[in-house]
């Protein structure tokens, strides 16, 4: 098992912000994000981007941290461990 993790930047207009993937073999995937979304756990989502070009990086990524760390100890310790994997759809967003 995988765990992508990619952050990108703000820039004028665009989100900036992380990107977590758990990526078991065999091509299954779970972004986390949706899989939040999935389980009505919305209100962590926030903590994936920001808009401001001005945040301060460093406590943005702090506080993204603490947060993913929490999940990896409570919520997805059954997928870290390997004894359940849920997959999350795609949302081709029409580009399918």
């Amino acid at each position: 098992m995988v765990i992508n993790i990619s952050y990108f930047a703000a820039t004028k207009g665009l989100n900036g912000g992380f990107i977590v993937f758990i990526v078991k073999p065999v091509n299954h995937r779970l972004n986390l994000k949706n899989y939040l979304k999935l389980h009505e756990r919305e209100t962590l989502t926030r903590f994936f981007s920001y808009r401001d070009p001005a945040t301060d990086i460093r406590s943005f990524a702090d506080t993204f941290m603490q947060m993913l760390c929490g999940l990896f100890d409570r919520d997805l310790k059954p997928i870290l461990d390997g004894t359940y994997f849920e997959e999350t759809p795609i949302d081709w967003q029409g580009y399918k």
